[in-house]
């Protein structure tokens, strides 16, 4: 699917253009074939950059090639990160990504004001909106992690909840890590007007801070896992301890039954009272082996 979105310093609202239009925005989602031959002849896109583009596992980066700059970022996706290519043109701006991005409805309905002509602010306002969207992602995490501290008790199902916070935020550090490179790289490589280098100044700075918001929550997830999974062990270990302990019992139970079910002379064998005899014998030892297992602290 292709969209043109035009404004113009003169308009008061943005248009939605049927065909393409000089200093337009142009946005495409998991483009068809093609659509895809339509980007690589209008706008400069080989197959591998839109490829590229569509790959969940691409990291984020900045190209250069003659005329066409190459934003690759990622942004957030419920509980994943995609990955979204932004390209400036020498007469567009173009937004490629698998999946629609709410920034551009955003747009659209002029929540976010923006003139498509002025291609580096426009920039800077979709960045702006990634990076936002990447705090309240991690921001819900970090809380995420405070209840988890507060738990005393865990099951499988939390527990792979944990796992799966874990698995979310090993993506946001490492996804951090090279959107502020690729921010950086932004900075020195464009003459940018001083409000706007102000702009991407803080946006460096809130991923710095970001960065080390989801590696401390990722840290404390490790040690949380680990401190769950010892407990989880420790408690194996007592269920068979205990499991172990009762089989003896039973044993010894059966192991005299089983001498005096033998078809042999044993002791008492014509007595009366043989049965209580043995019964009293039999609670003897258990009591002697709770006191040893008491004393051992074996539970």
């Amino acid at each position: 699917m292709l969209e043109y979105l035009y404004r113009a310093v003169k308009d008061k609202k943005i248009k939605v253009l049927n065909k393409f239009k000089t200093g337009a925005m142009v946005i495409s989602w998991n483009p068809s074939e093609d659509e895809t031959e339509l980007l690589t002849k209008n706008f400069g896109l080989d197959k591998e950059e839109i490829e590229a583009g569509l790959d969940e596992n691409e990291i984020p980066r900045i190209e250069k090639h003659n005329n066409k700059l190459l934003i690759y970022t990622k942004y957030i996706k419920g509980d994943k990160l995609e990955t979204v290519l932004l390209e400036i043109g020498k007469n567009f701006f173009l937004v490629l990504a698998k999946y629609k991005i709410p920034v551009i409805d955003e747009i659209k309905n002029m929540k976010i004001k923006v003139y498509t002509t002025q291609r580096y602010k426009l920039l800077l306002r979709i960045l702006e909106y990634i990076t936002e969207q990447f705090e309240k992602k991690n921001l819900e995490l970090a809380k995420r992690v405070s209840k988890w501290k507060s738990l005393s008790d865990v099951n499988d199902k939390e527990l792979t909840k944990l796992l799966k916070d874990e698995n979310i935020l090993t993506d946001l550090v490492s996804a951090y890590q090279y959107m502020r490179l690729t921010y950086e790289r932004l900075y020195s490589m464009i003459d940018w007007f001083e409000s706007d280098k102000e702009l991407l100044d803080d946006l460096i700075i809130e991923i710095k801070q970001g960065y080390e918001m989801s590696k401390s929550s990722l840290k404390a997830i490790s040690s949380l896992r680990e401190y769950y999974l010892i407990m989880l062990s420790n408690r194996l270990n007592r269920i068979i301890t205990i499991l172990t302990v009762f089989t003896i019992f039973i044993d010894i139970i059966a192991a005299i039954s089983g001498f005096y079910g033998m078809n042999i002379p044993l002791p008492m064998q014509g007595d009366k009272n043989a049965f209580l005899v043995i019964i009293l014998v039999i609670l003897a030892i258990w009591t002697g082996m709770l006191i040893y297992v008491k004393k051992s602290k074996i539970f």
